[in-house]
């Protein structure tokens, strides 16, 4: 199988997908945008500060890009280019740090914190909380992450390590 990379979409460094579009953050990590992936153009952007520094992080679920900076989580409808501030997460996090893992199963949101902390969180889309789980079993670096396959949460540590986790 090969793979090729097709064009440049502009200045947008990151990105998260979901339903035929692309969700991205720009200039400086203020600005919100959506790529359609069948048309191959930018829809619209938007700029409220609803963006991130090198401590957010972002998730597709249904139709809302939910999206954590510093502590305060909201759920931003790229449509509408609304977005609402959520429940914040348990634990006090810098605008400018941390956050390094999210993955979802579609009911809930699981995230670590990072900053070589074993911080671990769910957080219930239908009734607006966040609930703080067991601890990582070592201290999350930056690169960090999370992925979810179904059954199992998985966790690579990130901190320049090989270490792999699985969370049941």
């Amino acid at each position: 199988m090969s793979y090729k990379w097709y064009y440049e979409v502009g200045d947008y460094p990151a990105g998260i997908s979901g339903n035929g579009y692309v969700f991205l953050v720009r200039s400086g990590f203020k600005d919100f945008a959506i790529y359609n992936i069948s048309e191959g153009r930018i829809l619209n952007t938007f700029s409220e500060n609803c963006g991130y520094n090198s401590g957010g992080s972002s998730i597709s679920v249904g139709s809302y890009v939910y999206q954590i900076r510093g502590n305060n989580m909201m759920r931003i409808d790229p449509l509408t280019q609304k977005y609402i501030y959520l429940a914040n997460l348990p634990w006090s996090v810098s605008n400018y740090f941390s956050m390094n893992g999210l993955t979802t199963n579609t009911t809930h949101i699981f995230a670590i914190r990072g900053a070589n902390t074993q911080d671990f969180a769910v957080y219930s889309i239908s009734s607006n909380v966040w609930i703080t789980l067991s601890p990582t079993p070592a201290p999350m670096g930056q690169g960090a992450s999370l992925t979810y396959n179904g059954t199992y949460i998985f966790a690579l540590r990130g901190g320049g390590t090989k270490d792999f986790y699985m969370y049941n």
